[in-house]
């Protein structure tokens, strides 16, 4: 989990390339926190990859995108 963290806290300039970490972290690890400052950010975009994401067959990829949105998580 604290690649996720690293990924949100200093790769938030680097759009692509964070995108594409938090894909391949989130099958391993959790990365729903780390998205969020991305849908802050660059909400747009953001969303337009996790629309293309919520339909992959990995789940872990399906859970990014539902609970990485949710405003609250438990």
């Amino acid at each position: 989990m604290p690649h996720c963290d690293f990924v949100a806290k200093y790769g938030i300039d680097y759009f692509e390339i964070s995108m594409n970490a938090q894909y391949e972290l989130t099958k391993r690890f959790s990365c729903e926190f780390s998205i969020r400052p991305f849908i802050v950010n660059e909400q747009h975009k953001t969303l337009q990859v996790l629309y293309k994401w919520m339909n992959y067959e990995d789940p872990h990829i399906r859970r990014l995108c539902s609970e990485g949105t949710r405003p609250r998580l438990p």
